[in-house]
C-alpha cells in the first residue's frame, strides 16, 4: 500500500475515534444524546481499519460489537431517531459508553502501534 494511502487511512481512524471520545465527554457532561454520535463515528472506524489489515474488536463481556454498532448506526439518520434509541437504551447508555471508549482508545493504539 502507498504511504499516502496508508496515511489517509490512518487519519481517517485516528480522525473517528478523535470524534468520538469528544461526544462520549459530552455525554459524560449530561448530554445523552452524544452517545449517538459517538456510535455513529464507531461505525465508521472499521472500513480503514480494514483497509489498513488492523483488526479492533469491542472487548469481550461486553454489549456491543462492530457487527452490532454498524446496524444501530443505520437507525440514526435523524433526531428524533437518536432520541428514541436514548430512550429505548436508557439503562445501557454507561455501559455503551465505557465499550466505546474502550474500542476508541483500543483504535488509537492499535493505528498508531501497527501503521
Amino acid at each position: 500500500m502507498s504511504r499516502t494511502l496508508n496515511d489517509l487511512l490512518v487519519k481517517r481512524a485516528l480522525d473517528h475515534a478523535k470524534a468520538g471520545f469528544t461526544h462520549l465527554l459530552d455525554f459524560e457532561t449530561g448530554n445523552t444524546d452524544s452517545i449517538t454520535e459517538a456510535l455513529i463515528q464507531a461505525a465508521s472506524i472499521p472500513t480503514a481499519l480494514l483497509k489498513l489489515g488492523v483488526n479492533v474488536g469491542y472487548r469481550e463481556g461486553g454489549t456491543l460489537s462492530v457487527d452490532k454498532v454498524q446496524n444501530m448506526q443505520g437507525g440514526l439518520t435523524n433526531n428524533h431517531q437518536k432520541s428514541s434509541f436514548v430512550l429505548n437504551f436508557k439503562s445501557e447508555l454507561d455501559q455503551f459508553s465505557n465499550e466505546l471508549w474502550a474500542y476508541f482508545e483500543d483504535t488509537c493504539l492499535a493505528v498508531e502501534g501497527g501503521a
